[in-house]
């Protein structure tokens, strides 16, 4: 192994033969990841507005579109950020760095929803609606980017 990698020759022939098409491929992938990111913090973000508009006078609605809208903006800066570095062929080791971060963000995901029944769940039974309702919020971001980001995976050649 070289120190200046963190991948190994030996790991770059594992992954099969290196072609253009597969780093054009990933650079694609990558690309259409973040605006489909880009279109569920949108989403997110008018649903959320709604949901706190309409539920103003009950905690748990308030507090789940709050929370929505503030996901919208942490996923619409993650856009912002990421857009510039992305539409550019990869290679066998940066395909494999961005395949590391994609399971990565899967833990995370699925740290999200367990994370969000919890809250809302134990604020049901504590009847503390605003926890309740941020809970659920959470949940559903993180079924949502779970979702994104498994289909980015697949999508992604090693």
């Amino acid at each position: 192994c070289d120190w200046s990698s963190d991948v190994c020759s030996s790991d770059l022939a594992s992954m099969g033969p290196v072609s253009p098409d597969a780093a054009e491929e990933a650079a694609l992938a990558e690309r259409a990841h973040l605006a489909r990111l880009g279109v569920f913090a949108g989403a997110s973000a008018v649903a959320g507005g709604a949901v706190a508009v309409a539920g103003w006078d009950d905690a748990r609605l308030q507090s789940a579109g709050l929370m929505t809208v503030g996901w919208a903006g942490v996923n619409g800066l993650i856009v912002a950020l990421a857009w510039k570095g992305t539409g550019q062929p990869k290679s066998a080791a940066d395909r494999a760095r961005t395949r590391e971060i994609f399971q990565l963000n899967l833990g995370l995901d699925f740290g999200y929803v367990g994370a969000g029944v919890a809250m809302g769940v134990l604020g049901h039974i504590d009847d503390r609606r605003a926890v309740e309702g941020a809970g659920w919020a959470i949940a559903a971001q993180g079924v949502g980017l779970a979702a994104l980001d498994f289909v980015a995976l697949t999508q992604i050649p090693r």
